[in-house]
């Protein structure tokens, strides 16, 4: 939602059966259900895992709901989304385009009839990835193994307080937690 902002939308909304709206409202979103996300959403992007609940959410039904103007995007798991039902949007007119990093099976198939699209962009499972982004998640990665090895606070933590959750599990006794040894409670005591 941080990111989206940058990009002046008038509101940002989100579906997640699992998400309260306490959480929701620290980053300024407002929860909305399955069918309202799919009306109202101008660009609509996927941040979901795979599940049996979440197979083929998005197929033909639910491209039908969106707006005609609407851009979808998924950056999270192939199987999300039935390609039959995105190829059929995007032919039809249903949704106006569509950019997709992962696809139900990879590597696509080079007669993939989605390749054959001019409003669908597809990249190789590795939209986020760079030179750069690279060395930097590594580097943050083993400064981050350090500074729990030395009682130091980690790096790009985005919740915290699950640490603090962790160090309670581990205080309230016996646990899988039994054996494993424990920098993080020192570190976030």
């Amino acid at each position: 939602a941080t990111r989206v902002r940058g990009f002046g939308p008038e509101k940002i909304i989100a579906y997640d059966p699992y998400v309260p709206q306490t959480t929701a409202d620290l980053v300024g979103v407002q929860l909305v259900d399955f069918e309202t996300l799919l009306t109202e959403s101008d660009y609509l992007t996927v941040h979901s895992p795979a599940t049996v609940e979440t197979n083929h959410i998005f197929d033909i039904d639910t491209f039908r709901k969106m707006k005609p103007s609407a851009i979808f995007i998924n950056c999270a798991r192939g199987p999300i989304v039935d390609e039959a039902g995105l190829q059929e949007a995007l032919q039809t007119g249903q949704i106006v385009a569509a950019g997709i990093d992962v696809t139900e099976i990879e590597p696509l198939d080079a007669e993939n009839p989605l390749l054959k699209l001019d409003n669908l962009t597809i990249t190789p499972h590795v939209a986020g990835t760079s030179d750069i982004s690279g060395i930097a998640g590594a580097t943050c990665w083993g400064e981050n193994a350090v500074n729990i090895l030395t009682g130091k606070p980690l790096h790009g933590l985005g919740n915290p307080e699950v640490v603090k959750r962790i160090a309670v599990m581990r205080a309230q006794g016996p646990s899988r937690w039994d054996g494993v040894p424990d920098p993080v409670t020192e570190a976030w005591g």
